[in-house]
């Protein structure tokens, strides 16, 4: 289960609000949930992620404030415009455990 902030947008002109609906239409939390993997455990529960992406390729996915490699590569990975003027979106995430999954 994910308690989600704001999707908020900043950079120049129309990429922000590009970037913001881009996210809103495609999944993004289940690509970095595969990226996650077995790194959260529900011991140690809830998490802190904070998410950051756009520009030419910038890609940052945090846990507690340190960069988590495997989820910030799968977030790059994803094909989210690369705009220019460069834009960017940002969210806080609080984790707090796995749902069950589907047989």
């Amino acid at each position: 289960m994910t308690i989600a902030g704001a999707i908020t947008g900043f950079g120049s002109g129309a990429s922000p609000s590009a970037l913001q609906q881009w996210w809103l239409e495609n999944p993004v939390l289940p690509a970095l949930a595969r990226a996650l993997g077995d790194s959260l455990n529900e011991q140690d529960a809830p998490y802190g992620l904070k998410i950051l992406f756009g520009g030419d390729g910038v890609a940052e996915v945090r846990v507690n404030g340190e960069q988590h490699d495997a989820a910030s590569s799968a977030l790059a990975s994803l094909p989210w415009p690369r705009l220019n003027p460069p834009g960017f979106v940002r969210s806080y995430l609080l984790v707090l455990h796995r749902e069950p999954e589907e047989p």
